[in-house]
């Protein structure tokens, strides 16, 4: 086998700053220099940002130099006045009713158990004050029943039966009801069976799914059943099917 007279020639391309120079050296000539930068004048300086000053009154944990936080406005008339907090929760401290009716998040059960005897009668102005804000009301009543103290479903049986009150109200007392009353008061159950027959139809699905968890009572189950005998509304009928349809408990 003959080998070729010569080697093929390989073209490598160049980078552009490397042939530039290169030629400009074939010819003879100075490389090009970049010319040195001018110096920044006034129009260009970034200003240096104004010193903060220590503020003695801040508070601890804002590097002192945030305002003093704006007080809260005090609340209108009503059962909340004078309850709103001074001070944030203390770390291993419970929280006071203060702190709990006006928390974001609904307080747990143990919360609510935790507070002093003497907060039942706080919450029991709380839920009879007819101006105060539905859901603190509808918030004090779920206390209330959770903590049951005795006496306590008289104020929850008078917002349910009172046809003039708030209607988001009267739906919580009977929630709260049932929670907290219906399993041992009978002045509660019969106030609860009673509202079945009440125009508000939402307010009669919310007695419904409230009862629905004392099906294994006989005269609450006796009032379902007698209930959806009668009843037209088509979501009432709906809680009615499901209430008694469900296991006994």
């Amino acid at each position: 086998m003959r080998r070729p007279p010569f080697a093929p020639l390989v073209h490598t391309p160049l980078p552009g700053a490397l042939l530039l120079a290169a030629l400009l050296a074939a010819c003879g000539a100075d490389p090009p220099t970049v010319p040195p930068a001018a110096p920044v004048g006034a129009e260009c300086a970034v200003p240096e940002p104004p010193q903060a000053t220590a503020d003695p009154a801040a508070p601890a944990g804002t590097g002192r130099f945030l305002p003093p936080p704006q007080k809260s406005r005090a609340l209108g008339p009503g059962g909340l006045a004078g309850l709103r907090p001074q001070d944030g929760p203390r770390p291993g401290l419970p929280l006071s009713l203060p702190q709990m009716m006006t928390a974001r998040h609904p307080p747990s059960d143990m919360q609510w158990r935790a507070l002093p005897p003497g907060s039942d009668a706080a919450l029991t102005t709380i839920i009879a004050d007819g101006d105060e804000d539905p859901k603190a009301r509808a918030r004090a009543m779920h206390g209330l029943s959770v903590r049951a103290p005795e006496g306590g479903d008289a104020a929850l049986r008078t917002v349910l039966t009172d046809g003039a009150a708030d209607p988001t109200a009267r739906r919580a007392a009977a929630r709260a009801l049932a929670h907290g009353y219906v399993g041992d008061t009978p002045a509660a159950a019969q106030a609860m069976i009673t509202t079945l027959s009440d125009d508000d139809a939402r307010l009669r699905e919310a007695v419904v799914r409230a009862l629905a968890r004392h099906t294994g009572v006989p005269a609450i189950r006796a009032a379902l059943e007698g209930r959806a005998a009668v009843e037209k509304n088509t979501l009432v009928r709906e809680a009615l099917d499901a209430a008694l349809a469900a296991p006994t408990p």
